[in-house]
């Protein structure tokens, strides 16, 4: 990609968040939103092959339909079929035209000045009535008699004290440094988002200094303890209490267990066993990632070679639309005709990468690739599908994860229309539901 506004607002992103690791992928996502917008806009009008010729004041009703088409945006309903896409471009092309006036001052440049002032000014009076209207509509109406699906204060116990056994077996068991390490860190995991109620992205990024805290935090003063009453006193005894980053910057409380705090430094004290290099608590073998974080390096490769397009200066080539029709067809193909894994694909790729099976992680793309030209079977799988294939006999040999569905398929709580939530909770997944206390 080689469109110079679009990699200043790139770079301007990084300048801002590129720190948080768990913020790169968002800022990737950003720029393929921008780039998908100069594609459909170039399929209105081949004369345009810049984000920069967006901001002209005379394209200003192309650039509106080009949203809307990139969008899904529907005429008869008033719908966007991606109701969130037109919301985060206007913040976008915004930033971007901000980015281009101030360069423009810069270099002493008086028309595109006033061009990209004209166009804030027709964003300013128009954007909102004409786009970011219908995108907010067609999202508070999905949200209409959606039902709210709770767990139930008996099925929540039954988690919690089914994570409360199991930690105590793993802490026991004879298990490897890094399979010991990789499962208690998930029991933890969920144990805290369980009982704090926090979102999981924040619970995994808790760093190991946030732990340290606690040993030098001094106690309440005792006469603050003598206005609280007995069971705020309590609590205070039995609960460690530390603050950390949340969304937007936000200040987070996460409480802490005595039991919580025990399994805690257990789970620190194995960190060296198993290769953990990470700051966070709950990091990953070989990887500065949280446990659930996507791997950034992995994922930047394919995105770069995904969503490619090249500004050449010209309006005939400048934007390589074949290459990126090809790759997104052949994932939409891929997705729909998924083919099933012969026998002796499945044996060269557990020969080949046993190492991870055994200690019950996820091989890299070198990893995957060095298993592709070890094994001709495998040459025709991609290394995110032979890597996947490694998540999958992972989680079938998964003890932790084999209680989780037998805890769905239980006949006594089939009916219960919480299971989705629940499930979520217990996968590290979506964990924004509100259990019930227990």
């Amino acid at each position: 990609m080689n469109d110079r506004l679009i990699l200043e607002f790139g770079n301007r992103l990084h300048e801002k968040s590129g720190h948080e690791g768990h913020r790169h992928h968002e800022i990737s996502q950003r720029l393929r939103e921008l780039g998908r917008l100069i594609i459909s806009f170039k399929e209105m009008n081949t004369k345009i092959y810049c984000l920069e010729q967006c901001f002209l004041p005379k394209n200003w009703e192309l650039l509106l339909s080009a949203v809307k088409n990139v969008a899904g945006f529907c005429k008869e309903s008033g719908k966007y079929d991606i109701p969130t896409l037109p919301v985060k471009l206007g913040h976008s092309l915004s930033k971007c035209a901000k980015v281009l006036r101030t360069k423009a001052i810069m270099e002493d440049n008086e028309d595109v000045k006033k061009s990209v002032e004209g166009f804030l000014k027709l964003y300013e009076d128009e954007w909102n009535e004409r786009i970011s209207v219908k995108a907010r509509q067609t999202l508070y109406t999905a949200k209409f008699n959606k039902p709210l699906l709770l767990p139930m204060v008996e099925d929540v116990v039954l988690l919690h004290n089914f994570l409360q056994r199991r930690i105590g077996q793993v802490k026991e068991s004879s298990l490897d440094g890094g399979a010991k390490y990789r499962e208690l860190a998930e029991l933890l995991l969920t144990q805290i988002i369980l009982f704090n109620r926090r979102r999981s992205g924040e619970a995994q990024r808790i760093k190991v200094k946030d732990i340290g805290i606690l040993d030098n935090q001094s106690k309440p003063n005792h006469e603050i303890m003598n206005c609280l009453s007995p069971l705020e006193q309590e609590l205070c005894n039995s609960h460690e209490r530390i603050e950390i980053q949340g969304k937007r910057g936000n200040k987070v409380p996460v409480l802490f267990t005595k039991e919580m705090m025990i399994s805690m430094k257990y789970l620190i004290s194995c960190r060296a066993s198993a290769n953990i290099e990470s700051e966070y608590i709950f990091g990953k073998q070989d990887s500065s990632q949280p446990l659930r974080e996507k791997v950034e390096e992995e994922s930047d490769e394919e995105d770069s070679s995904e969503d490619e397009y090249v500004d050449s200066g010209n309006s005939n080539d400048s934007i390589n639309d074949d290459k990126l029709t090809v790759t997104w067809e052949s994932k939409r193909q891929s997705i729909g005709g998924r083919k099933m894994w012969s026998k002796e694909e499945q044996e060269a790729a557990k020969r080949q990468l046993s190492k991870y099976l055994k200690e019950k992680s996820l091989p890299g793309k070198k990893a995957c690739e060095e298993a592709k030209r070890n094994e001709n079977v495998l040459s025709s799988r991609t290394w995110i599908q032979i890597k996947n294939f490694i998540r999958n006999q992972n989680l079938k040999g998964n003890k932790y994860w084999s209680f989780i569905m037998n805890f769905n398929n239980d006949s006594k709580l089939k009916n219960y229309k919480h299971n989705h939530e629940l499930n979520n909770i217990a996968k590290f997944g979506n964990s924004h539901g509100k259990p019930s206390e227990f």
